[in-house]
């Protein structure tokens, strides 16, 4: 058990701790936001969600060209010429972004079957991803207009008002092309 006197110095010693404590009023009104930094913030964490939302895209192209390399080196290993061109044109045209054109060889021309409706279904989930994005991003960036409107920063929050409307535009006509397959 612990002597009273004990108790009452313990309670002293923390009154005494407590008034070397400075003071600090409540404050009547908040620091405003700073704009700047908020709106960079916001803007940063959409582009790391847009990067997100792609990765199946990216993911896709990967694997069809690592399909395509494979299938090259057999080729080469095979002696076969033909299909060795036919899957390093197929390369060329993935990492140059032209469209898909199918191949005459039978064994590029089932590696870009499978791509393509590969590819389709990761566009799909690549583009509802971006649009649940799109919407989360405008949403904070309106709720940032309300807050500096609040605040009096009326300059910041036009600027932000036209981020808003930017992606609002933008967003109503936004669309990710599907790779389709032409003949050659």
């Amino acid at each position: 058990m612990i002597p009273k006197p004990f108790h009452a110095c313990a309670i002293l010693g923390c009154c005494l701790l407590l008034s070397l404590l400075p003071f600090q009023p409540a404050r009547a009104e908040s620091k405003p936001p700073d704009a700047a930094l908020e709106l960079q913030t916001l803007e940063d964490f959409h582009a790391a969600g847009q990067i997100q939302a792609r990765k199946p895209l990216v993911d896709v192209d990967a694997s069809y060209r690592s399909r395509l390399e494979k299938f090259q080196k057999t080729a080469q290993a095979d002696g076969n010429l033909k299909s060795v061109i036919a899957a390093k044109r197929a390369i060329e045209d993935l990492d140059a972004g032209r469209p898909l054109f199918t191949s005459d060889d039978p064994g590029v021309a089932d590696i870009q079957t499978a791509y393509i409706a590969q590819r389709q279904k990761a566009v799909a989930e690549s583009e509802k991803a971006l649009a649940k994005f799109d919407q989360d991003h405008l949403a904070s960036l309106k709720d940032l207009v309300v807050k500096l409107t609040k605040a009096g920063q009326i300059d910041q929050a036009l600027e932000v008002q036209a981020a808003v409307d930017k992606l609002n535009s933008s967003v109503t006509t936004k669309s990710t092309p599907v790779t389709q397959p032409q003949e050659a």
